[in-house]
């Protein structure tokens, strides 16, 4: 637990087990193996979670919006790391590396190598220059490990419905982003004749890089102006519309391109239903982070961002399977579009959850605390219910 043992020391051993694990996918000979590693990787490493709770520690002093702004950068972070890592991936497949023979007869070790050399850059620089930020524990109630039930009542009865919401519209929004780009894929390969869009490979690889530069740009560019001017909840609210009305784009999208041929035109309307689907991947998660970290003391960032994280990927690997079932059924009956409305309710869902949230959840829970303290009524703390700690 990082509130035992402190964030460093968990990101340092998280780091140092993608290390390992990562060299070792390398060297795996059959795909159990391959499997197996990632699955580890995934179990042991706890990084996301702890390093959002860690932003969340670095920004409580500072402005609501500078906070979410913070996670909105971590955000466009993740994005470009994706974007590299997969770069530089593909460019190591099959190098031969130096004084390494075993790299001559498996094109992909160097890959997993570099991969593990930029963690093993990183290390060092962490563990000599990053202070922790939660060295110790004061309060009883987490001071062990607790039992899976406790730490979802501690969750409940430390952030109340607000936090409750904030869980629930996370999972969702985890399952709608993860459905909707196996979905495009789906539709997109499938061919016009049969309902789809017909595209090649080459051109939806093409899609995902412009999907990815216009979430990146607006990401660095326009989200901290906008949250500077509308707040961070309003910012989340726009990226779960902008999330209902691409899907909603998507699922129109046979009627309103039914006589276009294959064309600059064309190209120019998917590029065009895709930008508010940057825009909702861009405002939603990191926002989200954000929210969470403000209903959450610092005792507790960690378990209240590894529970986020925990249900969204499980939420995230639900969405294809269900999407994809529910693609070979409208599949059937030449309309691979139709799974999009449901995605689109589901964005509008989380809008909802998150719009019916107090004004309140701008500011964190410490701050909220210390001006209350300091008698400033006009700022009231998030929780809508009494706490009651262990």
């Amino acid at each position: 637990s990082d509130v035992l043992l402190g964030r460093k020391r968990i990101l340092l051993a998280g780091t140092a087990i993608s290390v390992v694990l990562t060299v070792g996918l390398g060297l795996a000979t059959s795909l159990p193996v391959a499997v197996a590693l990632r699955a580890l990787v995934g179990l042991l490493n706890n990084n996301v979670a702890v390093g959002r709770a860690y932003l969340a520690d670095v920004t409580h002093d500072r402005g609501a919006t500078e906070r979410v702004i913070a996670f909105a950068y971590l955000g466009a972070a993740w994005g470009a790391s994706r974007s590299l890592s997969a770069a530089m991936s593909g460019l190591l497949v099959g190098v031969k590396i130096p004084y390494l023979p075993v790299t001559a007869n498996n094109p992909f070790l160097s890959p997993c190598l570099g991969m593990a050399a930029l963690l093993l850059v990183i290390l060092p620089v962490c563990a000599i220059w990053l202070p922790d930020t939660l060295p110790t524990v004061t309060h009883k109630s987490v001071s062990a490990e607790p039992p899976l039930r406790q730490r979802f009542r501690i969750l409940l009865e430390v952030g109340g419905t607000p936090l409750l919401k904030l869980l629930v519209a996370h999972a969702i929004n985890q399952w709608c982003n993860g459905a909707i780009l196996v979905l495009l894929v789906l539709a997109w390969s499938v061919p016009r004749a049969d309902g789809g869009a017909g595209l090649p490979t080459q051109l939806v690889g093409a899609y995902f890089a412009y999907f990815g530069i216009a979430a990146l740009l607006f990401q660095v560019f326009a989200f901290g102006p906008l949250a500077r001017w509308l707040g961070s909840r309003s910012m989340y609210c726009i990226g779960a519309a902008a999330g209902t009305t691409s899907a909603a784009l998507w699922g129109v999208f046979p009627i309103l391109t039914r006589n276009i041929q294959h064309g600059p035109v064309l190209v120019s309307l998917h590029l065009l239903a895709l930008t508010p689907l940057a825009i909702s991947f861009a405002c939603g998660l990191p926002v989200l982070g954000s929210l969470l970290s403000n209903v959450t003391p610092p005792d507790i960032q960690g378990l209240a961002q590894g529970t986020a994280q925990s249900t969204g990927m499980m939420a995230r690997a639900a969405g294809p399977l269900v999407v994809g079932s529910l693609f070979g059924v409208a599949l059937a009956r030449q309309s691979p579009y139709a799974p999009f409305f449901l995605l689109s309710a589901m964005y509008m869902m989380c809008l909802v959850l998150t719009w019916s949230l107090p004004p309140s959840i701008e500011v964190n829970v410490v701050t909220a605390a210390a001006d209350s303290d300091n008698g400033d009524e006009q700022v009231s703390l998030v929780r809508e219910e009494p706490i009651a700690r262990a």
